[in-house]
């Protein structure tokens, strides 16, 4: 199983919580979203700019309903550690607890 790390670096965020969601994986070639993403009727296979990779990621936000919460550092750096192979959604939020 292939696997992998994503660092994240927010500049003065501290205590930010990160959200990670899986929503696809490679399939004969193709990206193919998973359950419940499939409804959100986003097409990976088609993003090409900027604009659709965010108009997509607003899209799936909607539908997204699992995942894990990490919060950064005291630095604003939050890792991502042995994430299987696909497709991530990767979404940060304030800390309402944060004083």
């Amino acid at each position: 199983m292939i696997s992998g790390n994503v660092e994240i670096k927010l500049p003065k965020a501290e205590q930010v919580l990160i959200c990670c969601s899986k929503v696809g994986n490679m399939e004969n070639g193709e990206f193919v979203l998973e359950s419940p993403y499939l409804e959100s009727g986003v097409n990976l296979n088609v993003l090409r700019s900027a604009v659709q990779l965010e108009k997509a990621a607003k899209r799936l936000s909607s539908y997204s309903d699992s995942g894990f919460l990490i919060e950064t550092d005291s630095e604003g750096i939050a890792f991502l550690n042995d994430l299987e192979e696909g497709v991530y959604l990767i979404n940060s939020f304030e800390n309402k607890n944060q004083e």
